[in-house]
């Protein structure tokens, strides 16, 4: 799965590939006077991860890039069918009760963080067709963005609610610069 996150544009591997893409992205454009750096949050990723839309996730960056990485010998058929046992009935425990996962990935599977962003890779490919507007650099590192707003603060908060009613299971929140402070990101 991790190689198939080549092919997500908005990945970051690590924070020095971060501050390589940002140093690129100011080399190529000026940084308009009035833009907004913010960061944006995933709340619960991986709790919120529909496992069917993991599954069509990969299986849509399967069928485009399948030919281009190592697979093994395993068909799509068959990677989708082993995930869909190891990510299926996932048991935890918790006050020494048992429970029974009903929605998303299960924290500690070590598929959880390419499925959710695989499945992110797909939402913000939607969500970002539809918008009216854009933000001039945006990357993510698994549930974390970091972009560039160009269009204002009134229109960035708009983002920000139209990005939480584009998932039913989806929810964001953000940090910006607008108020004079430093925005988290990684390090």
């Amino acid at each position: 799965l991790k190689q198939l996150l080549q092919y997500v544009p908005t990945h970051l591997w690590d924070t020095g590939d971060f501050l390589k893409k940002l140093a690129a992205h100011s080399d190529q454009e000026d940084v308009p006077e009035g833009s907004i750096f913010f960061s944006i949050d995933v709340v619960n990723l991986y709790g919120s991860v529909p496992v069917n839309e993991a599954l069509d996730a990969v299986a849509a960056k399967l069928d485009k890039h399948g030919k281009d990485i190592e697979t093994f010998g395993l068909s799509k058929d068959d990677i989708l069918n082993m995930l869909s046992q190891s990510l299926e009935d996932n048991v935890f425990s918790f006050n020494n009760k048992f429970y029974r996962q009903k929605l998303g990935l299960a924290m500690g599977n070590p598929c959880a963080p390419p499925l959710a962003i695989l499945f992110l890779d797909q939402f913000e490919a939607k969500a970002l067709e539809a918008s009216s507007f854009k933000p001039a650099f945006l990357y993510r590192y698994i549930d974390d963005y970091a972009g560039l707003w160009t269009h204002g603060q009134q229109a960035l908060d708009d983002f920000l609610a139209f990005l939480n009613s584009q998932h039913p299971t989806l929810s964001f929140t953000i940090e910006h610069s607008g108020d004079r402070q430093g925005v988290p990101f990684l390090d």
